[in-house]
């Protein structure tokens, strides 16, 4: 009986052991099962934190990104109708130039020839003689219009520029030094009038108004900028005051300038002669 009593307790102390064995065991993997949960909630919690950011930082991005796109058409938009409005003022002032030049000089001399030609023993080679000039006249319209020079490109008609205003005078003295680097640029006919253009203006300005001995004229190339330095000894002039009234055909040397999108700056003090420094993008 004693003995019997003894299994009997060994199997309940054992059926007890396994009991909580297998409760703490089920405790545990419900623990862990809880963690698996909770972590998986947690990273899910995280994925979606993530993914917001992404969104809202690329919503963001997108944001910013079509906003400069429109203020960049826009100022594209302000630049092109400048362009237009510089272009247009050009052409209207080129066009009185023309006008003026046209009825000052040509029409001033037929109207002359028209009254010798009506009268009786009408002097038939003065006449001639201003036809031959209205005709120089007309020429030389023609060549402003569109020098002849330019057609074998832009470096050899600034050459044959200064060469014209050696000859012509014997007090002024024009220094021309263009660099290879220029000389290799491939630049279109358009933008080679222009600087053409604005070249000529300068150097008229030069000659009508500094009283100047000397004018040097540097073309160079760099980081993709044609560099045009332009230098007189001349009698200079006060830029504040010049500015203010944009003399001197300086407004125009800065439409022509701000056409092709170029920088100009300007030095000059009485007594100490003019210098016109402009970039001009190529």
């Amino acid at each position: 009986m004693i003995l019997k009593d003894s299994l009997f307790t060994i199997e309940k102390n054992r059926a007890v052991i396994n009991y909580q064995t297998k409760y703490e065991s089920e405790k545990k993997d419900k623990e862990n099962l809880e963690l698996i949960i909770e972590n998986n909630k947690q990273k899910t919690k995280n994925q979606w934190v993530i993914f917001i950011g992404l969104v809202l930082t690329a919503f963001t991005s997108f944001s910013i990104w079509f906003m400069m796109y429109k203020r960049k058409q826009q100022l594209i938009k302000e630049q092109n109708a400048q362009l237009n409005e510089i272009t247009l003022v050009t052409e209207l002032q080129e066009r009185e130039r023309i006008a003026r030049d046209l009825h000052d000089s040509v029409g001033q001399k037929l109207s002359v020839v028209k009254m010798q030609l009506s009268m009786k023993n009408a002097d038939t080679q003065s006449a001639s003689n201003l036809l031959d000039e209205a005709i120089q006249d007309v020429r030389n319209v023609s060549h402003n219009l569109m020098p002849t020079d330019l057609s074998k490109g832009l470096i050899t008609a600034v050459e044959n520029m200064s060469e014209q205003v050696n000859l012509s005078s014997n007090t002024l003295q024009l220094h021309l030094h263009i660099t290879d680097a220029v000389r290799l640029l491939v630049i279109n006919k358009q933008n080679s009038m222009i600087i053409y253009r604005m070249i000529q203006e300068l150097l008229n300005n030069a000659i009508r108004y500094a009283q100047a001995r000397n004018i040097h004229i540097n073309m160079d190339c760099e980081k993709n900028l044609l560099k045009l330095n332009l230098t007189d000894d001349g009698v200079g002039f006060d830029v504040n005051s010049l500015e203010k009234k944009d003399g001197l055909g300086i407004k125009n040397i800065k439409d022509r300038v701000q056409q092709m999108s170029g920088n100009i700056q300007l030095e000059s003090k009485n007594g100490k002669g003019t210098q016109y420094q402009i970039s001009i993008p190529i």
